[in-house]
This record gives structure tokens, C-alpha cells and sequence, in this order.
């Protein structure tokens, strides 16, 4: 189940590495002192929100980690620290469709559509 899960980060590297308006995790990689299981396929990007959206018009489901806050921002916690970088990041973050069951043209058609929303 493992390798599922790297076959489907390794089809969305290929696909989506050329989007600069995305910012995508380190790929799978078969030598090397790390092996990511890919529990998530979790990138960054631009217009984040209206990406989110285009996605779910098409029947794509996507999740915003921690409803897009990092543990600092949640103030019943009481903390006040400022953290621009993992800000930013939480306002950029979104994972895509990433399971042992997604079939390569699932993956594909997320693909498809990822680059139909910053081609428009």
C-alpha cells in the first residue's frame, strides 16, 4: 500500500512541476537517506481558496489542514507568538486527493483540472 501511495505523489510531480504558480513537496525518490510514505500529498499555492473551489465545482474533494490555522493561531491555547513563514504557509496549503484506492486516471483528471484553473 505503501508504494500506491508514492506511485500517485510520483504521477502528480510529474504533472503539476511545471506550475509555477504551485509549490509542490519533495517528489518520491528510490535512493537516499529519507522514504516518504506519503501519508498526504499536501502542496502550497496560489489562490489557494479559489483553487479549493474550481476543485469542488468539478467533484473534487480537498482538505485545508487544521481548517487553515497553524497551533499558534489558535488563541484559547494562549499563545501570541507571530510566525509570518508557517502563516503563509497556512494560507497556501491544500492536499490532494491522496488514498491507496485513487485509480491513475483519478489522479490524472485532479491533474487535468489543477492546470485548467491557472491556465484560465
Amino acid at each position: 500500500m505503501i508504494n500506491r501511495r508514492r506511485e500517485v505523489a510520483k504521477i502528480y510531480q510529474d504533472r503539476l512541476e511545471g506550475i509555477n504558480e504551485l509549490q509542490l513537496p519533495a517528489g518520491p525518490v528510490t535512493e537516499g537517506d529519507n522514504f516518504d510514505t506519503y501519508q498526504n500529498y499536501e502542496l502550497q499555492a496560489d489562490n489557494r481558496n479559489g483553487l479549493q473551489k474550481f476543485l469542488k465545482e468539478n467533484g473534487i474533494g480537498t482538505l485545508i489542514q487544521w481548517g487553515g490555522l497553524a497551533i499558534h493561531q489558535f488563541k484559547n491555547l494562549g499563545f501570541d507568538q507571530h510566525c509570518p513563514n508557517t502563516e503563509i504557509f497556512f494560507e497556501r496549503c491544500i492536499m490532494l486527493p491522496m488514498n491507496v484506492f485513487v485509480s491513475d486516471d483519478d489522479v490524472h483528471y485532479v491533474c487535468d483540472k489543477v492546470e485548467e484553473f491557472y491556465r484560465r
